[in-house]
């Protein structure tokens, strides 16, 4: 009797461990509650480069005047809930929301090569879920921006732990996204110049940022087909059209010229028929 008590109470004491384990990790990145677990008190990490992403809705304060309390919440988590998926999706941190504002990071606490590309594909899909969403909120729209960067990130709290990043690349990503137009992805030279090769981009000149002052910034706009991606690499002679959704190909200055027939028809002592002359 006594051992079966003793092995019951082992049980509940194990499904305890595990639920408050999964509450962690819906609370820190699943490597960060490791470490927690093996014993490190203090999470301290230095980053190179990281590329951070603030989305923020417009005209928040007016939205949430027209709806309900009820309404609001359920707009706030369709949206936000929607972005999570996409942050697990590109592998992904999200940060956190304040207010109605989204920050997730590529490239914590793991680092990774690609992670201004996984951010800017995320910010593409942002938009299209937001424009889906408009269907039943006509006012939603959001600004986002994006910046490239070394950050230093950790683990902060007694009670409510939080992972966060900080440092000027935080800065600058936020005041990109208040600068931003809404409905558009506004970034950095330091994030165009990671992306050139795989998006496209528009410029916006210098834009005047709070406490940064005038800096050249970009509008980011698609990601080009495949074929159209492999030549704005140089991977081709040719170069890919800058018109969206369009993969049509120009020839490069230095290319050859191609052999071009010109087909006509001629008269013969039998009739008419059709042949090819020589090359024009």
């Amino acid at each position: 009797m006594f051992r079966r008590t003793k092995f019951v109470q082992g049980m509940q004491i194990e499904r305890e461990q595990q639920r408050a384990e999964a509450l962690l990790r819906n609370t820190l990145p699943a490597s960060v509650v490791e470490r927690l677990k093996d014993g490190e008190s203090r999470i301290v990490d230095s980053f190179d480069e990281v590329t951070v992403l603030f989305g923020d809705l417009v005209d928040f304060t007016r939205l949430a005047g027209r709806l309900s309390p009820r309404e609001l919440v359920e707009l706030l988590n369709e949206l936000y809930s929607e972005f999570d998926v996409l942050a697990e999706r590109h592998g992904l941190e999200k940060i956190k929301t304040v207010g109605d504002a989204y920050m997730v990071v590529g490239g914590v606490p793991l680092p990774r090569s690609d992670h201004a590309q996984a951010v800017a594909q995320m910010a593409l899909e942002m938009l299209a879920v937001v424009s889906r969403l408009r269907r039943q909120w006509p006012d939603l729209q959001i600004r986002i921006g994006i910046h490239s960067g070394p950050v230093v990130g950790g683990v902060i709290g007694t009670h409510k732990l939080s992972y966060d990043v900080w440092g000027d690349t935080v800065n600058i990503a936020s005041r990109l996204q208040q600068e931003g137009v809404p409905g558009s992805i506004h970034v950095s030279v330091r994030t165009r110049a990671l992306l050139a090769q795989q998006f496209d981009f528009r410029s916006r000149g210098n834009t005047n940022l709070k406490g940064k002052g005038p800096m050249p910034t970009y509008t980011l706009r698609y990601r080009p087909p495949a074929r159209a991606r492999a030549r704005l690499s140089g991977s081709d002679l040719t170069t890919a059209d800058s018109t969206p959704g369009r993969s049509r190909s120009r020839r490069a200055p230095d290319a050859p010229r191609p052999i071009r027939y010109r087909w006509c028809r001629t008269r013969s002592a039998g009739g008419t028929g059709a042949g090819r002359s020589s090359p024009g």
